[in-house]
């Protein structure tokens, strides 16, 4: 199971790097890579936030725009002129200093370096944290039981649903290739053309046409992945590389099974109105959780959790409009969200082909335009 691209090649903030990448690259030539870099290595002006991964920088300032419901320029000099980040002219950007120390303070002498306070614990989407209880309080649904608890299925039970949900081990192993055609909807609303094809082993293309026809690509042939956009051409870094191989598959039921012992059912939550068993993938700087509909069985919801020297940022892809296709269930429909407006969007197909032939020279990087 694949997530919307748009959101899945943020992970990690992947995504965002890329399309700095893809603009230094137009302007300056390829870019050197930015994995084991620290933020004041790669930006100027860093005070606070040393030793945090150069990647997650505009993942983290993403954050802190949405927990204070801003914008960019809040806190940073952006005029008609350019945008200059590393400048202090504002006192916001002096006041969020302190804050994000504060909040590191509290998480490391309260408690014990867990990011149990963050930026969003009081703020809420607002610039002054409320500090008076609003009334009339609101009234808080009854905790589950300890018996509903104690009945909770297994990982491997919830996995094995799983298959059989989907159709089945047999008609999943027959499935070869898959492509898929519809849009890709931004968070206002505007569509553009998709185009996917995932192919077995392992090999995954995207072609997104966007405004006045200009058209960009993504390809992946299993072992190297490129990207292609009008400013430019250029090779996938070695953190989009590893997403692209979760996005060139059919499903995440190996995946998942390879994990299972290190997963546990953490109980059940509402997902788009409908109960679901939430199973946790714990990992070292990133861990997911799995939302799979009590009822049908079915992967209605997948979130991941980055964490950051800051705290814990989520992004999140719902599954939705699930159909039989050659025998096994495809969503014909994915939501995204993450702490960036412009993650939020969807894609929704019209057609989706199984076992079809592939041209196999859509995972191939084009050749450079001279």
């Amino acid at each position: 199971m694949r997530r919307p691209i748009a959101l899945s090649l943020r992970t990690a903030a992947v995504a965002v790097f890329l399309c700095a990448a893809v603009l230094a690259f137009s302007q300056n030539g390829p870019p050197p890579s930015m994995k084991g870099k620290t933020a004041e290595q790669t930006k100027k002006n860093i005070q606070v936030l040393k030793g945090l991964p150069a990647q997650h920088v505009d993942l983290v300032m993403n954050y802190f725009a949405s927990s204070l419901g801003v914008k960019c320029g809040f806190c940073h000099v952006i005029d008609t002129t350019g945008w200059y980040m590393d400048r202090d002219d504002k006192p916001e950007k002096k006041t969020a200093r302190r804050m994000i120390q504060m909040v590191m303070d509290i998480n490391a002498k309260t408690f014990g370096g867990r990011d149990a306070v963050t930026c969003y614990t009081c703020h809420r989407g607002a610039t002054t944290p409320a500090n008076i209880i609003p009334l009339p309080l609101a009234a808080h649904a009854p905790q589950e039981s300890e018996q509903e608890d104690a009945a909770l299925p297994t990982a491997e039970q919830i996995l094995a649903k799983y298959e059989t949900a989907l159709g089945g081990a047999d008609a999943i192993a027959k499935i070869k290739s898959r492509k898929m055609t519809g849009v890709t909807v931004d968070g206002q609303g505007k569509e553009s053309p998709l185009e996917i094809v995932i192919a077995a082993p392992g090999k995954y293309a995207s072609k997104t046409t966007m405004r006045e026809g200009a058209v960009r690509a993504i390809g992946f042939d299993g072992t190297s992945g490129w990207m292609s956009s009008p400013r430019g051409l250029r090779d996938l870094p070695p953190d989009a590389v590893e997403e692209m191989k979760k996005e060139a598959t059919f499903y995440p039921l190996a995946r998942l099974r390879a994990q299972a012992a290190t997963m546990h059912v953490t109980g059940k939550d509402t997902v788009n109105g409908s109960q679901a068993y939430c199973v946790a993938a714990p990992g070292t700087e990133e861990s997911e959780l799995y939302y799979f509909d009590a009822a049908t069985g079915l992967l209605v919801r997948q979130s991941t959790r980055i964490t950051t020297m800051i705290g814990t940022i989520p992004e999140q892809t719902d599954y939705l409009d699930y159909r039989t296709v050659d025998g096994v269930k495809v969503p014909f429909a994915m939501r995204s969200a993450g702490v960036d407006p412009r993650d939020a969007g969807m894609e929704r197909f019209t057609t989706i082909e199984q076992n079809t032939p592939v041209d196999q020279s859509v995972f191939a990087k084009p050749a450079a335009k001279k």
